[in-house]
This record gives C-alpha cells, sequence and structure tokens, in this order.
C-alpha cells in the first residue's frame, strides 16, 4: 500500500469483503470436518489428510474464525478513528493558500493524532499474527482435501462441496491485509515523525473527502461482517 500524507484503507479491510456465501461454505466445511471425527477412520480412507484437517477446522471453529472477526472490530475502531482525524484536517486546512505554512492545528493533528493512528495500527498489526498460521493451516489442509475429493466432491454429503474461490479469497484476503496493515503503519509513523515533510500545499492537495469515504466503507463493511457472525 502505498500512503504518502493521507491513510487510505486500500487493502486493510481485504478479508472483511469476502462474500458471504464463502464464509458460509468455509464453515460449514469446518463444521462437517469436526462432525465426521466420529467416523475418522472411514473418512481418512478417502481424505488422507484428514488427521490434520481436522485440527485445522476445530481452530477455525474455535479461534480463527472468532479471531477474524474481532480483528474486523478492531479494523472498524480505526476506521472512526482515521474519519475523525481526516475530517479535522479538513476543517482545519479551509481558508488556507497553497503557499501559506501549515497550520500549529494541522501540525498538532499530523505528529500526534497519525501517532495514535500508528499506535492503533501497529495494535491491528500484531492481532493479525497469531491467524495468519491458523488460516494458512485451513487453507492448505482443505486444499489438500478438495483436491483428493475432486472426483466425488460430496462423498460424505452437504459440507464437503469443493472451497476452491472462498480458499483463494480467504488466502488473499489475509495476505492483503497483513501486508497492507504493515504498510499503513510505517507510512503513519514516516509523517508524524518527521521523516516525510509536508507542506501545506502537499496536503491540499489530497483527496480528503475520498479518503473519509473509504475509511466509512471499510468501517461499514467489518461491522456488517460482525453482526452477520453474531447473528
Amino acid at each position: 500500500m502505498s500512503v504518502a500524507i493521507i491513510p487510505l484503507p486500500d487493502g486493510a479491510a481485504s478479508y472483511v469483503e469476502i462474500p458471504r456465501d464463502e464464509w458460509t461454505a468455509m464453515n460449514q466445511r469446518a463444521k462437517v470436518v469436526v462432525q465426521d471425527k466420529a467416523i475418522s477412520s472411514e473418512v481418512t480412507k478417502v481424505v488422507p489428510n484428514y488427521p490434520r484437517l481436522l485440527p485445522a477446522c476445530q481452530d477455525w471453529i474455535d479461534k480463527t474464525f472468532p479471531g477474524m472477526i474481532s480483528h474486523a472490530i478492531q479494523v472498524a475502531g480505526f476506521a472512526t478513528q482515521a474519519q475523525k482525524t481526516l475530517e479535522d484536517l479538513q476543517k482545519d486546512l479551509k481558508g488556507i493558500g497553497p503557499s501559506d505554512p501549515v497550520p500549529d492545528s494541522v501540525t498538532f493533528i499530523i505528529t500526534v493524532n497519525y501517532k495514535a493512528l500508528a499506535e492503533t495500527a501497529h495494535e491491528i498489526s500484531d492481532a493479525l499474527a497469531p491467524l495468519d498460521p491458523m488460516v494458512s493451516a485451513f487453507v492448505t489442509e482443505n486444499r489438500t482435501a478438495d483436491e483428493t475429493l475432486s472426483k466425488d466432491l460430496a462423498v460424505f454429503g452437504s459440507g464437503w462441496e469443493s472451497l476452491i474461490d472462498p480458499l483463494d479469497s480467504l488466502d488473499k484476503g489475509l495476505s492483503d491485509t497483513v501486508s497492507d496493515w504493515t504498510s499503513l503503519r510505517r507510512s503513519l509513523i514516516n509523517v508524524s515523525d518527521g521523516s516525510i515533510t509536508v507542506t501545506t500545499a502537499d496536503l491540499l492537495s489530497q483527496d480528503l473527502i475520498g479518503a473519509i469515504s473509504a475509511w466509512g466503507v471499510v468501517k461499514a463493511a467489518a461491522v456488517a461482517l460482525d453482526s452477520w457472525a453474531g447473528g
């Protein structure tokens, strides 16, 4: 993600935008894999990686999916914080020209509010660390199972249908999210600590309205995912 002065979400919320039917399919797969534990010996004959698939799916139910929803709530909180900061910045830039010095109130926002955003971004980025390997295991083991079952997807009934599209969405969504939160935090730090010199002309050239709107979209998507998961 390229963020010079104004924090933009870009792919920082990629996974929260995964379609609901794909989340449902992954949750259903995890559920049936765990339910079929009672016939594990039979399942393993057809799905040799079942001994690894089972704990990955149990983790999905107990930790991975709930952890991603908790992370979505954090993302929504950051989006609210970013919107407020950008709205304040927009207000304090009114009536000044490109050649004017940066107002003290704007300098405060850049040095203090941006630092606060960077700290929140750090927390959000850190929260992804334990999720990454669990998502990776879920994706890997379910892809392996899908390859095994490619000729008879419903051999064990509903829930064992191919997850190729949902797994691709999850894999890419989390990868983009991890990468972009790291970049976002770095960009915020560079602006707040003076590594990037910011002029009034630079600030006036930014699409603040677009950035505020973009974070609003992210917030709505994250809140909607949390609401759906809780329903």
